[in-house]
């Protein structure tokens, strides 16, 4: 036993220097496979667009000095106890309400400009025809475009039709890969302790994400407001049927 132990160690160094001697010996391959491993990353990291953040911060309202003083407690503790009373809808919902399709609809019109690049039309057809993107990504689109050719015939775009007599809102393929296009670029967060939001907005120019993150601040803002404004209609109303 104690002289099998005492091989041990020698076989393994032998078995070291073995393995060192093929790697030496295959190190004009390992060479290569190191250089084109890192030409390639070079050309992927090249290849893929620049895209460009744009992050809004909104603080939220002040609440009234006692229940502002609790409720700063309950924060700490990771506790949310401001009352829904007022808005009748919660800041916890608002990326629900930025990543909905009726909200994302609405962005399609909005016009994006971008001097340098000399680029001036509706978001919709900017991120349609003015996106950029890696070379492979052409190669993998080709089949769905020429799919496209034959089935485009039956879409209708109803760009200037919001809703049908249902009430529902019809939307070609295109314009669904737009809308999750979107979502993939919009994102609207909320701090459950301090009730801060946060939006940001990526495009491929620092201009239109500028533009579409201050846009969708204000069209977030209208909808909070004009949702506000109808609660207060109908408590108005069945106020006044009592």
């Amino acid at each position: 036993m104690n002289s099998s132990e005492k091989k041990h160690p020698g076989e393994q160094e032998i078995d070291l220097l073995e393995l060192a001697n093929k790697l030496w010996q295959k190190k004009i391959f390992i060479l290569k496979v190191c250089v084109i491993g890192m030409i390639a990353g070079v050309v992927i990291a090249f290849s893929i667009p620049k895209e460009y953040s744009t992050t809004v911060i909104l603080a939220p309202e002040a609440k009234s000095t006692t229940s502002g003083n609790v409720g700063m407690l309950a924060s700490m503790a990771g506790i949310n106890l401001s009352p829904q009373t007022e808005d009748a809808i919660s800041p916890e919902l608002y990326p629900n309400i930025a990543s909905s399709t009726p909200f994302l609809v609405g962005l399609f019109d909005v016009k994006v400009e971008d001097e340098k690049k000399g680029v001036s039309t509706d978001l919709f057809t900017y991120l349609e025809e003015e996106q950029s993107q890696a070379w492979w990504g052409y190669i993998f689109g080709l089949p769905s475009k020429i799919m496209g050719l034959f089935s485009s015939k039956n879409e209708s775009e109803v760009r200037n039709r919001d809703l049908t007599e249902e009430g529902q809102i019809q939307l070609s393929r295109k314009q669904n890969q737009i809308i999750e296009n979107l979502k993939n670029r919009i994102n609207v967060s909320v701090d459950k302790k301090t009730g801060v939001i946060s939006l940001s907005s990526m495009m491929q120019s620092p201009e239109i994400s500028a533009f579409i993150a201050d846009t969708v601040t204000s069209y977030l803002q209208k909808y909070i407001i004009n949702y506000r404004t109808q609660k207060a209609r109908n408590d108005l109303a069945f106020t006044e049927k009592l």
